[in-house]
């Protein structure tokens, strides 16, 4: 039985650009951060869903997805479930909240990719939203690190799950693209 959820989000769709989203893990991860850091100068980003494949970007506005009460888990799951897909990457500002209150807010990058091995960049951000330290603290599976809490897995959940995204464009270009998985 299949079960589906939708909820309507903005897709922007571009083709890859090897210099701006490199295939090398590091390279890539850096990328995503000085996107992530090009963002903070123009106001607090809302954390983005990029879905790399070998010709194009898909990059969607996750606020919708946290603001209907969608699970982001099996969001970015599904998204990892299409064919080809080479990397995600979650990036902007998390909020980390327990009972409804506000423990921390900090600027993120996390990429994953189907093998699990995920690569992940993090800024705590103080009062107005401004970063603690001049450089972001850097996380990798490949350090034989263990993955933070709360972030990647996606591609297993995905698969585990038969998880799988479906965009539908809306007929009315001012209304966002909606998922089904």
């Amino acid at each position: 039985m299949r079960s589906t959820h939708s909820v309507q989000v903005r897709v922007s769709i571009q083709d890859r650009d090897l210099e701006r989203f490199p295939q090398e893990d590091e390279a890539l991860g850096n990328s995503f951060f000085q996107l992530y850091h090009e963002a903070m100068h123009r106001g607090l980003p809302p954390p983005a869903l990029f879905t790399l494949f070998s010709d194009r970007v898909e990059i969607m506005d996750m606020r919708p997805v946290f603001e209907n009460g969608q699970s982001m888990h099996a969001f970015v799951a599904a998204a990892t479930g299409r064919g080809g897909v080479e990397a995600v990457a979650l990036v902007g500002v998390l909020d980390q909240v327990r009972d409804g209150r506000l423990l921390a807010r900090a600027g993120s990058v996390f990429v994953e990719w189907p093998d699990c091995r995920w690569w992940h960049a993090v800024q705590v951000l103080g009062r107005d939203n401004v970063p603690l330290s001049d450089t972001p603290e850097i996380h990798r599976a490949v350090d034989g690190l263990p993955r933070p809490g709360g972030l990647g897995g996606w591609f297993s959940r995905g698969r585990y799950f038969g998880l799988k995204l479906e965009l539908h464009r809306s007929e009315d270009p001012s209304e966002p693209t909606s998922f089904v998985h």
